[in-house]
């Protein structure tokens, strides 16, 4: 997130919360601030009343409001960014040993502790694949439904049972809801993928 003043902050009480989809969320109806002007979480209130807040790093700000980014792609980044950075300790324990530049018994006693950070991340790892796998088939499912959806309106509209312009609203917010979610589904995809290749 850059960094804003706490004065253009504040400029976004009363902003639309979407989501990086497109879908309206909610508003921003309040901003937690530090001492140090530095935002650290956003009140929301959400499209249907209910109140939220989400921490900072979530968040993007732009001219038309707040967006929220999915916490998973988070997630992603941090179990990816942390094996990767796991394995080049491991390496570069070895590569220290094969060098003569630690003994064996400190190199055991470390090996042994990088060996257990490694097995931890791989739990946080399989776990995350798991939610989002459970997530994608989620939304496989929401699709279906709201194709279904879409070719019921349209014949509806086809067997003269629904007016055009009644078809058009119809039409209109399947369609914007149904590639949202296919967006969604293709960025988990791409998330998926990462994670079986780290």
């Amino acid at each position: 997130m850059s960094q804003l003043s706490e004065v253009e902050l504040r400029n976004f009480v009363g902003k639309e919360l979407k989501d990086i989809y497109g879908r309206n969320l909610g508003r921003v109806i309040g901003l937690l601030i530090n001492e140090d002007g530095e935002l650290e979480a956003v009140r929301i209130e959400m499209a249907d009343r209910s109140l939220a807040k989400y921490p900072s790093e979530l968040l993007s700000f732009d001219m038309s409001g707040v967006v929220l980014i999915p916490s998973w792609r988070i997630e992603v980044d941090h179990v990816t960014r942390d094996i990767a950075i796991a394995r080049k300790r491991i390496q570069a324990l070895d590569d220290l040993l094969k060098a003569g530049d630690v003994s064996q018994n400190i190199y055991e006693e470390l090996s042994e502790t990088q060996k257990d950070s490694m097995s931890q991340m791989k739990e946080r790892h399989e776990s995350l694949l798991r939610k989002l796998t459970k997530k994608c088939e989620e939304l496989r499912r929401q699709i279906d439904e709201m194709a279904k959806f879409l070719v019921d309106v349209k014949l509806e509209y086809k067997s003269n049972q629904i007016e055009e312009k009644e078809y058009k609203v119809a039409y209109n917010a399947i369609q914007m809801s149904l590639n949202a979610a296919i967006a969604e589904k293709k960025d988990l995809e791409g998330a998926l993928a990462r994670l079986t290749q780290s």
